[in-house]
């Protein structure tokens, strides 16, 4: 299992954000280990069709690229899925079929985006 710490609760606030979003990151990928492929593009939620493990792992790293990317860092919308106007929740679509392996790597790596800002 992986070694996972809290940042401090006396801790500055930059340091304490960067430390939740470091752990919270650091959960997601732990959640997928050992996940069979089937598994992450399984509909768990009849309602919700696009709410699958690959499509939040998706959604998730659009996230990222959306609020440290667009938003603070300027870059232009046209490059994230989500400002696409059809279909709605592009950034869930994005994700079908892709292989887990590739899903987390694409997350992790605009994780490290992110904490380069």
């Amino acid at each position: 299992m992986a070694d996972l710490k809290r940042p401090a609760f006396d801790a500055d606030h930059r340091t304490s954000l960067l430390g939740w979003f470091q752990l919270q990151r650091e959960i997601v990928v732990l959640k997928t280990d050992g996940l069979a492929e089937a598994d992450v593009h399984r509909v768990v939620i009849p309602t919700s069709p696009l709410m699958t493990v690959g499509g939040l792992l998706s959604h998730l790293r659009w996230c990222e690229h959306l609020w440290f990317q667009v938003a603070y860092s300027g870059v232009a919308e046209s490059e994230n899925p989500m400002f696409d106007d059809d279909p709605d929740d592009n950034e869930f679509i994005v994700g079908q079929g892709k292989p887990l392996d590739q899903l987390v790597a694409e997350y992790e790596d605009e994780c490290r985006r992110s904490d380069a800002v």
